[in-house]
């Protein structure tokens, strides 16, 4: 595997893929493990005199400009945190803009891109979208290792039109990784959350045999207490997935590994109505309903 540890990269036009899609709120990020884990590998390009272009999804604008997603004000909180004096922005992904901006940074410098989700193509993993996003560029380097599974074209379709590389934290989850497989230590517990269960299936799958427990929370423990038999009300569910759900819990079974899942809950009538709350167990949820959180007990 190419790393920035392996492979010379010095005075090149780098990409790096990072995951920002910080908790925010009222403008306030709450939680910077994701923006503190890729330092590393920003001081590494920052020390071999390279031009450094952060990409970054945020939120789900679904492919529009939203100016609520923006990543701009992002540039004071990253310089704060690697420690440089200024992060450049680039507000569009244009030729023209991305151009100017090479010639105009000092090699050494950081430069933060636009939302790459207020562009369809990223995840429709459009091939023609991808060689656009690494037409400037030199190397590639993917620093997001949150977002590494999803099939987008700044994770998948760009590594076909730069040459790619590792970045330090995402070497670290690798190796995290193949520490926890090879050595497990028991009893031990798994904690999933989510909305869907179609993105993780063979993940939880691949859990099941490793795990003594796994805790499902998120939208996607709805799904399992609708394979179970309970009413979720208007809860977010994926129906054609109740099959998949129970097919999951045979297997734990099997394993002998305990899928945890909500006791209790927190329902509304809706996302937005802070009105209607009411906390019951999962077998009192109200038809007119939804469950947006876990509640006490559980």
């Amino acid at each position: 595997m190419k790393t920035l540890n392996n492979y010379y990269i010095k005075k090149k036009n780098v990409l790096l893929r990072a995951d920002l899609n910080v908790p925010v709120v009222n403008g306030f990020i709450t939680e910077k493990s994701r923006i503190i884990s890729i330092k590393s590998s920003i001081h590494k390009l920052i020390k071999g005199k390279n031009k450094i272009f952060l990409l970054s999804h945020f939120g789900r604008p679904k492919g529009k400009y939203n100016k609520k997603f923006s990543l701009e004000f992002m540039c004071s909180i990253l310089a704060k945190e690697f420690e440089i004096a200024k992060i450049h922005f680039i507000k569009a992904f244009n030729d023209q803009y991305i151009e100017e901006k090479i010639k105009n940074m000092s090699f050494g410098d950081v430069c933060l891109l636009e939302n790459i989700r207020f562009y369809e193509g990223e995840e429709k993993n459009d091939m023609n979208f991808a060689k656009e996003l690494a037409k400037n560029f030199d190397v590639y380097v993917n620093d997001a290792f949150s977002a590494s599974h999803r099939q987008h074209a700044s994770i998948v379709g760009i590594t076909h039109y730069l040459p790619s590389v590792a970045g330090d934290s995402l070497l670290d989850e690798i190796n995290n990784l193949e520490i926890f497989f090879n050595n497990p230590q028991k009893p031990n517990t798994a904690i999933l959350g989510g909305s869907k269960i179609s993105t993780k299936t063979e993940l939880i799958h691949n859990l099941i045999e490793y795990f003594d427990n796994i805790v499902i929370g998120g939208a996607m423990a709805n799904t399992f207490l609708l394979a179970k038999g309970f009413n979720i009300g208007k809860s977010l569910v994926e129906q054609e997935l109740i099959e998949t759900a129970n097919k999951i819990l045979k297997k734990a079974k099997n394993y002998n590994c305990n899928i945890i899942l909500p006791t209790d809950v927190v329902c509304s009538n809706d996302l937005n109505d802070s009105i209607n709350i009411r906390y019951s167990d999962i077998d009192d949820i109200l038809s007119n309903q939804m469950i947006l959180d876990i509640g006490n007990k559980t």
